[in-house]
């Protein structure tokens, strides 16, 4: 049902959903964390949430900042209109580059899509180190995990796209979904299958159509596949896979 408007835009019933919960859901993040906290949801939710557009979110780590300084969003406000500027970090840039074919605006940008982060707690920089520790951001999710799950179901993405962090929500899928999420096998573009799974793999429900998870490295790793992404998306829709059924134990 269209003809809401919110700041001066026009939008949709999930649209404002989403917008109304992910600012209660901040209000929450900022009063623990306070300037440490990181923000992050939807790039243009009006866009993201139009009528048979592809809803894709990327899942990440975490940002940093120095023990003084505020930590950075990726998205401080849900109700944003940003697209991806050219002086992007390394994640943002990767998806800038490799989804422009189907996340473009109406200008040419790219733009209406969900970046999340397991924690919403910036790292501190020491000594300029920005890797993160997996034990310390395994303990993060499971801080912050109730954020990030609220935060991603409002999204209702059809695609999620894990960079470097499928196994850290593995053992939590069958909570959040209320089913098993078995490996997909494409039929037609054979290619797709030639990768190891940690570098590529695609995740589908049996009795639901989405989410869809997708497997990479994060955008950083010169070994993400981030590229063929696209192509696999393509052929899914065209329904030129198969799941991999395996007895769950």
């Amino acid at each position: 049902s269209e003809g809401y408007f919110r700041r001066g835009t026009k939008m949709c019933t999930k649209c404002l959903n989403y917008i109304n919960v992910k600012e209660r859901l901040n209000e929450i993040i900022i009063e623990k964390y306070g300037n440490k906290a990181s923000l992050d949801g939807i790039f243009n939710p009006s866009l993201y949430f139009t009528p048979n557009r592809i809803r894709i979110a990327f899942v990440n780590m975490e940002t940093y900042a120095k023990k003084e300084e505020t930590a950075w969003s990726p998205v401080l406000e849900p109700f944003n209109t940003q697209f991806i500027p050219e002086d992007a970090n390394t994640a943002l840039s990767v998806i800038r580059d490799n989804f422009s074919s189907i996340l473009n605006d109406e200008d040419g940008n790219v733009s209406g899509f969900g970046y999340f982060n397991l924690s919403k707690r910036a790292k501190e920089v020491i000594n300029g180190n920005t890797s993160s520790d997996p034990v310390a951001l395994k303990k993060a999710y499971e801080a912050d995990k109730d954020f990030f799950w609220s935060s991603l179901h409002i999204s209702v993405p059809e695609y999620i796209v894990f960079g470097g962090t499928f196994g850290y929500v593995w053992d939590d899928l069958l909570d959040q979904y209320g089913s098993y999420f078995y490996p997909i096998r494409f039929t037609k573009d054979q290619k797709l299958n030639d990768y190891p799974e940690k570098q590529f793999s695609v995740w589908k429900m049996e009795e639901k159509p989405f989410p869809i998870l997708i497997q990479t490295y994060h955008p950083s790793c010169p070994e993400n596949v981030f590229a063929i992404i696209p192509r696999a998306i393509n052929e899914i829709k065209n329904g030129s896979y198969i799941l991999e059924k395996y007895e769950v134990k």
